[in-house]
C-alpha cells in the first residue's frame, strides 16, 4: 500500500511540476511539498472508508444468513408437509371404499410408515438447522450482547414456530385426517353391511392400532426434538451470557455427536417387516426347541387366556344381538325363549372367564383389547335397539 501512495505521489509531482513551468506558478518545491500533504490526506481517509464500508458489509452478510436460514427451514417444513398431504390425497383417490381398503391394506401400512420417517427425518433437520444457527451466530463479529439477543432467531424459528408447525401438520394434521377419513370413516360407513361380520372387527381394530402406534411414535420423537432444542438454545445463551466462546463451542461439538447419535439410534431401530417376521420366527423356533409351553407365551403383550375370554365374551353378544333381531322381526316367536335361555347359561360361562381375568393384571396391549372389543360390543347393542 506504501509503495503505491509513493507511486502516485512521485507522479503527481512530476505532472504538477510540467504544469508549473508552463503555467509560471508555484515554485518546484512547493509544488512537491503540497501535493504529499494531499496524498497523506487522501490516503487516511480512504483506509477509514474502507474499514468502515467492510464492518456494515459484514453486519449485512450476517443478517443475510441469518435471515435465508430463517426462510429455508419454513420452506423445508411447508415441502415436507405439503408433500405427504399431496401423497394422502391420492392415497384416498385409490381407496374410497371398505373392499379397496381391505385389499390395499399393506399400501395403508407403508403410508403410516412414511408419515412417521418423514417426522423423524424432519425433526434431525431441525436439530441441524440450530446447530447452524449457533455456528453463526457465536462466531460472528457481534458484541455479546447482540449474540445473546440474536439466539432468539433460532429459538423462535425452529423451537416456536417450527415446532408448532410440525404438530400441527403431522400429529394434529394429516394422522387426524386418516383417522377421520379411514377408522372414523370409511370403516364405520362399511358397518351396515358388515354389523354382523366378526372380520370386519378385526379390521377395525387392526387399523386403530396402527394409526395409535404411528401417532405415539410421531409425538414422541417431536417432544423429545423440541426438549432438546430447548435445552441447546439455553445453554449456548447462558455462554453468550457469560461470555466464553470456548465453552459455547463444547456444546456445539456435544450437540453435534448427540445428533449422530440420534441418526444412528434412528436407522438401527428401522427393521423392515420381513426382519421382523423372520426375528419371531426364530424365537418361536427357539421356545419350542426348549419345549417351552407354548399356550402361556404372551403373544404381542397379549396372554392366549386373556383373548379366548375376550373373544368369548363378544361372541357371547353376538348371540344376544341375533336374538335380539329376530325378537324385533318377530315379538311372538316363542322359540326364542328357549334360545334366551341358552343364551344365559353362556353369559355365566362367559362372566366366570371374564372374572378369572382380573382387571388389575391387564397389560397395556391387554387393556387396549378390552377397550376395542367393548366397543364393538356397544356398537352391536345399538345396531339392534
Amino acid at each position: 500500500m506504501k509503495s503505491k501512495i509513493i507511486a502516485a505521489v512521485i507522479l503527481s509531482a512530476m505532472l504538477m511540476t510540467t504544469f508549473s513551468a508552463c503555467s509560471g506558478g508555484q515554485t518546484e518545491q512547493e509544488d512537491r511539498q503540497e501535493e504529499i500533504t494531499v496524498a497523506e490526506s487522501d490516503s487516511d481517509e480512504t483506509e477509514d472508508d474502507k474499514e468502515e464500508e467492510t464492518y456494515k458489509t459484514e453486519k449485512i452478510i450476517e443478517a443475510k444468513y441469518l435471515e435465508e436460514l430463517d426462510l429455508t427451514v419454513e420452506k423445508d417444513i411447508e415441502d415436507t408437509i405439503n408433500a405427504l398431504n399431496a401423497d394422502y390425497e391420492q392415497l384416498m383417490t385409490e381407496i374410497d371404499t371398505y373392499e379397496k381398503y381391505l385389499n390395499n391394506i399393506d399400501t395403508i401400512d407403508a403410508f403410516y410408515s412414511k408419515v412417521e420417517k418423514a417426522n423423524r427425518d424432519l425433526c434431525i433437520r431441525m436439530y441441524e438447522y440450530s446447530l447452524s444457527y449457533a455456528d453463526l451466530i457465536v462466531h460472528s463479529d457481534k458484541s455479546f450482547d447482540d449474540k445473546y439477543d440474536d439466539l432468539d432467531e433460532m429459538f423462535d424459528t425452529i423451537y416456536d414456530d417450527g415446532g408448532d408447525d410440525i404438530f400441527d401438520g403431522i400429529y394434529d394434521g394429516v394422522l387426524d385426517d386418516m383417522y377421520d377419513d379411514l377408522y372414523d370413516g370409511l370403516l364405520d360407513d362399511a358397518y351396515d353391511d358388515n354389523a354382523y361380520d366378526t372380520n370386519w372387527y378385526d379390521v377395525c381394530s387392526e387399523e386403530y392400532s396402527r394409526w395409535s402406534d404411528t401417532r405415539s411414535d410421531v409425538y414422541d420423537f417431536w417432544s423429545d426434538f423440541r426438549s432438546d432444542i430447548y435445552e441447546f438454545w439455553s445453554d449456548i445463551r447462558s455462554e453468550m451470557w457469560s461470555e466464553d466462546i470456548e465453552k459455547a463451542e463444547n456444546e456445539m461439538e456435544e450437540f453435534s455427536k448427540k445428533i449422530d447419535k440420534i441418526k444412528n439410534k434412528t436407522e438401527s431401530t428401522i427393521q423392515t417387516t420381513a426382519e421382523i417376521t423372520e426375528q419371531k420366527s426364530e424365537e418361536i423356533y427357539a421356545m419350542e426347541t426348549e419345549d417351552t409351553n407354548l399356550s402361556s407365551v404372551i403373544s404381542n403383550g397379549i396372554r392366549p387366556e386373556f383373548k379366548e375370554a375376550m373373544d368369548s365374551y363378544e361372541a357371547f353378544f353376538d348371540e344376544y344381538c341375533n336374538i335380539m333381531k329376530k325378537y324385533n322381526e318377530n315379538p311372538t316367536d316363542l322359540s326364542l325363549m328357549t334360545e334366551y335361555l341358552d343364551y344365559m347359561e353362556k353369559y355365566s360361562e362367559a362372566m366366570d372367564k371374564l372374572d378369572e381375568i382380573g382387571e388389575e393384571e391387564m397389560s397395556d396391549e391387554e387393556a387396549l383389547y378390552y377397550t376395542e372389543t367393548m366397543l364393538r360390543i356397544n356398537q352391536k347393542i345399538l345396531s339392534v335397539y
